[in-house]
């Protein structure tokens, strides 16, 4: 029974040495989420990965959404992902970064097994954020003592499908309730097929072992917690309930009209 408890300590302790392999950042943290290397950062976030992807920016946002690569490009062997930085329809002073990455299987497939650990979520992106940006407001001489507002992460507004994740994007990725008093940061994400998925079919292989995400920028974040931007009033987004449905997101909410005052 001794021996066994032994095997069970060892495979856990094991199983958690790659961890502190792969999180780790940049040593600069506060300058990795520019919008020249954030889709490579928030790579590294989705799959506890300290792999540095190269950033493809397709110059339109019909091109970015046509962009549809392979986990790798095979000649080089080398981690690719596709960005584009927009802003929202509705709130132009907002901005919002979308990033079409790896999952951690898809990495672990091609890359090996220890490259990395398992994937997280466009939240966890969110929070990396957050913390980067208030660490370097705090470094700066004119705000030593800067207290950031209270950010509420929402869980992620997952879609089903492309259509879905592409409709009305660039996407809202920060919202204020008012009635709790708090502001909200979602990320909008779609999981592909998984990565073991059989790759017999061309047409299906760019949708094996993705995930994307649509987040907030660095300099979005920075201006809301500093007060100079104030994200729309509205409620979180709805459930996609099938896969053939779009649903909306009322966001901001619109004014009533005068029939129904």
């Amino acid at each position: 029974m001794k021996f066994t408890d032994t095997l069970v300590t060892l495979f856990f302790f094991l199983l958690a040495l790659p961890i502190t392999a792969v999180v780790a950042l940049n040593e600069d943290d506060a300058a990795s989420f520019d919008l020249e290397q954030y889709c490579r950062t928030a790579q590294q976030i989705i799959a506890t990965t300290e792999l540095e992807a190269t950033i493809q920016r397709p110059p339109t946002f019909p091109d970015y959404l046509l962009s549809k690569p392979e986990p790798y490009q095979a000649s080089q062997h080398e981690l690719v992902v596709q960005q584009f930085d927009g802003h929202p329809p509705a709130v132009p002073e907002l901005q919002t970064v979308l990033c079409k990455m790896k999952d951690a299987g898809s990495i672990r497939k091609y890359f090996g097994y220890r490259k990395a650990r398992r994937t997280t979520s466009c939240a966890d992106v969110h929070r990396a954020v957050v913390d980067s940006v208030v660490a370097q407001i705090q470094q700066e001489d004119a705000a030593p003592s800067f207290v950031p507002p209270t950010i509420v992460y929402d869980r992620d507004w997952s879609c089903l499908t492309g259509s879905q994740w592409s409709k009305n994007s660039p996407a809202v990725t920060a919202y204020r309730d008012d009635a709790a008093g708090t502001v909200h940061l979602v990320g909008k994400s779609l999981t592909g097929l998984p990565w073991w998925f059989p790759r017999v079919l061309p047409a299906l292989r760019p949708y094996i072992g993705v995930y994307y995400c649509q987040v907030s920028s660095a300099d979005s974040i920075r201006s809301i917690l500093q007060g100079t931007t104030v994200p729309p009033s509205c409620g979180p987004p709805p459930t996609h309930p099938f896969h053939l449905f779009n649903t909306a997101w009322e966001c901001p909410r619109k004014a009533p009209s005068s029939d129904e005052l």
